[in-house]
């Protein structure tokens, strides 16, 4: 049984790396450990034959008639092949976050939100818990945290680099030790650092044989992959720069309905949200699909979960509903799950096309919140 077992585990492990093989050709990573910075897909990727998984063979050059499209299904098969391995998992991610930042072709990145939704199950934590997201502090702390990343990468980057590779003295492994804490304590707020501090801290745990360095590595990746992928689905969903992606974030917000259910409309919802005052366009999207989605499910909430999070769903729901440039269809849906909302709240069924009962129930829900 176990020789049987053993054959059946030989194609999926030397499917995962022969596929991180073809990505890395299409997608021109060519050093492991260094990124490219920018996607510029290779048009003849290595590719391997269905057999070399059986016989260990080598890859060959093909031309590709759409390498974007090879380099997708090459994300897709990755995930597939994870698992629960956080080895993988951290490599794999690494892909899926440098896809989502840096790739022009919306179905990629829909692929890299898809693969962080499911990086993000197997690890089994929450993408709603706040310690996960960066926050913005004022420039003296984001300094000293940069500063402070920097001297952990310094740190570590010289135990690695030591003569003694076989052993580690007490003192090095303190200083290890205190390294990876300091290195993954919270979130940082730039995009290629989370990438780099998945990488280090995966160097660490494959290369190092000591127990306590390789389980403080372990934790150390484990948060860093945790950080990252939370962090790069919330810029899917609110990107820091305009894009033209309206797709990849409705895909983004779906992904946090899906993983954190009705809590997460709330949430979403609150990270959506600018200022009231002196947005240029809508506050919440600039693009109508997107806000239709978002409409829809917050329409779907009861009265418990609509009143929750800062701006309430409630109140977006009237804010939407009473906003004469939003489109005529996502108006009536904002309005009747508003309406739906109250009564069951009230009990009152008062559903209407007519705006003169919500600007009533609006005038008193205010007084009553001052």
């Amino acid at each position: 049984m176990r020789v049987l077992a053993l054959l059946l585990t030989l194609p999926l492990t030397g499917c995962y790396a022969m596929t991180l093989d073809e990505f890395d050709s299409v997608a021109r990573w060519d050093d492991p450990l260094q990124e490219p910075t920018e996607v510029d897909w290779l048009a003849n990727p290595k590719q391997y034959s269905w057999y070399s998984v059986f016989i260990n063979g080598d890859p060959e050059p093909y031309e590709e008639e759409n390498p974007s499209g090879f380099a997708r299904e090459c994300l897709d098969d990755l995930i597939d092949y994870v698992g629960d391995d956080i080895s993988r998992m951290a490599q794999v991610a690494r892909r899926l976050l440098w896809v989502a930042e840096k790739d022009p072709n919306a179905f990629n990145r829909i692929s890299a939100v898809r693969g962080m939704e499911r990086i993000i199950d197997t690890l089994g934590l929450s993408p709603l818990d706040p310690i996960a997201y960066d926050r913005e502090v004022e420039a003296r702390k984001g300094l000293e945290r940069m500063a402070q990343l920097r001297n952990a990468h310094e740190t570590i980057e010289k135990l690695l680099g030591r003569a003694d590779r076989g052993s580690l003295t007490a003192s090095q492994r303190d200083e290890y030790l205190g390294a990876l804490r300091g290195y993954t304590a919270i979130p940082v707020p730039r995009a290629d650092w989370r990438r780099k501090l998945i990488r280090t801290t995966w160097t660490v745990f494959v290369v190092e044989t000591d127990p306590d360095v390789k389980s403080a590595a372990h934790d150390a990746l484990r948060r860093s992959v945790y950080f990252a992928v939370c962090n790069g689905l919330r810029s899917a969903l609110v990107p820091v720069d305009e894009d033209d992606f309206p797709s990849v974030r409705i895909e983004a917000l779906f992904a946090y309905r899906r993983l954190g259910g009705i809590e997460a409309i709330p949430f979403v919802l609150g990270m959506m949200a600018r200022p009231k005052f002196g947005a240029r366009e809508n506050r919440f999207d600039a693009d109508p699909g997107v806000r239709r989605a978002l409409v829809r499910l917050c329409a779907q909430l009861k009265y418990e979960h609509a009143v929750r999070g800062t701006p309430r769903p409630l109140e977006f729901l009237y804010e939407t509903a009473v906003d004469e440039a939003e489109e005529g269809d996502i108006r009536r849906v904002a309005l009747e799950g508003l309406a739906r909302c109250l009564y069951e709240k009230r009990g009152e069924r008062r559903i209407s096309l007519e705006l003169e009962w919500a600007d009533e129930w609006w005038k008193k829900y205010i007084s009553e919140r001052k």
